[in-house]
C-alpha cells in the first residue's frame, strides 16, 4: 500500500471515529439553511409559472442538502436574474477586497450571495400581493466592505400559519433534494445546464396546484415504500399527463402489486347445456 492510500484510509477512519465539532456542526447547519431557502425560493418561482437554471456540481454529485447552488439564470413573468449581468458588480466587488487568492472561488460565492439576495427581496415584494409575507434578517457583515450582507429568511407567514427556519430547512430542503437528485441523475458534462420548471420536476414533487400555499402540506414529500413484487404480479403500460402547452406527454410504466394476481381470480361457475 503506497503512502496516498495509507493517508486516505488514515482520513476515512478518523472521519467515521471522530465526532465533528462545535463549528463543524454549525458550519453544516448553515449549509442546509441556505440549501433550504433555496428551496423555498425555487419552490415559489416555479408557483408562479418561472424556471431556473443551475450549473450542477460535478466535483460533489451527492445531494446532501449542504450542496452550493449555483444558478446561471432565473426567468420569471418580466424578470430574468442572470450569473452573466451581475459578473462585472462581482469583479468590482472583488477587486476593492483583499480576496486576491482564490479570485475563481470568491466570485462564485459572491455570484451565489447576489443572486439569492436579488431572488429573495423580488419574492418578498411579490408575496406581498398575496398576502403572504417573509420576516427577513441580515447576515453578519463580512471583511469585504463592498459587499452587502446575506438576506436570510427568519419566517414565512400564510394565511395566518408562520413557518420558521426549522420547516424552511427541513421541508423546503427536503423538496429541493428530490428534485435534484431526479435532474441531475444523468448530468455528465461539466457546463452542462439544468433547468428546473414545472415540466421538468419528477411526476410526484406537486405539480398539480403548485402554489405557496401548498406548503403547508404536500411540500413534505412522502417516500414511497419498496417491495419485492413476484414477476407475475409485473403489468406494462403508459402514463402521461398534459404540459402547460396541451401537449400530451407519454412514458412507459411497470405497475406491480404486492400479491399474485392468480391468487385473487375467483374460479368461473360453468353450467354445461
Amino acid at each position: 500500500m503506497c503512502s496516498k492510500e495509507v493517508k486516505q484510509q488514515k482520513k476515512e477512519e478518523s472521519s467515521v471515529t471522530s465526532k465533528p465539532s462545535v463549528d463543524v456542526k454549525n458550519k453544516r447547519k448553515h449549509e442546509e439553511n441556505v440549501f433550504g431557502q433555496w428551496g423555498f425560493l425555487i419552490y415559489y418561482i416555479l408557483s408562479k409559472g418561472g424556471s431556473v437554471t443551475i450549473r450542477p456540481s460535478i466535483k460533489k454529485p451527492v445531494i446532501d442538502k449542504r450542496n452550493q447552488i449555483n444558478i446561471h439564470c432565473v426567468e420569471v413573468g418580466e424578470h430574468i436574474f442572470s450569473e452573466e449581468g451581475i459578473q462585472k458588480q462581482v469583479d468590482l466587488m472583488i477587486k476593492g477586497s483583499g480576496e486576491q487568492k482564490y479570485v475563481t472561488r470568491t466570485r462564485r460565492k459572491y455570484v451565489h450571495d447576489f443572486l439569492m439576495n436579488s431572488i429573495l427581496n423580488w419574492c418578498k415584494e411579490e408575496s406581498k400581493k398575496e398576502k403572504i409575507q417573509v420576516s427577513t434578517k441580515l447576515s453578519k457583515k463580512g471583511k469585504n466592505i463592498n459587499k452587502s450582507p446575506n438576506i436570510v429568511i427568519n419566517s414565512v407567514t400564510i394565511n395566518g400559519k408562520t413557518y420558521d427556519r426549522h420547516f424552511i430547512r427541513t421541508n423546503c430542503g427536503d423538496w429541493l433534494k428530490k428534485v435534484l437528485e431526479y435532474l441531475f441523475e444523468n448530468v455528465q458534462a461539466k457546463d452542462e445546464l439544468v433547468t428546473i420548471s414545472k415540466t421538468t420536476i419528477p411526476p410526484d414533487t406537486v405539480i398539480e396546484g403548485m402554489n405557496l400555499e401548498s406548503l403547508q402540506m404536500n411540500t413534505k414529500i412522502p417516500e414511497i415504500k419498496k417491495f419485492k413484487p413476484s414477476p407475475t404480479t409485473k403489468i406494462n403500460g403508459l402514463a402521461g399527463h398534459y404540459d402547460p402547452c396541451g401537449r400530451l406527454v407519454m412514458w412507459d410504466c411497470q405497475l406491480y402489486l404486492p400479491f399474485s394476481i392468480e391468487d385473487k381470480l375467483k374460479p368461473i361457475d360453468y353450467f354445461p347445456p
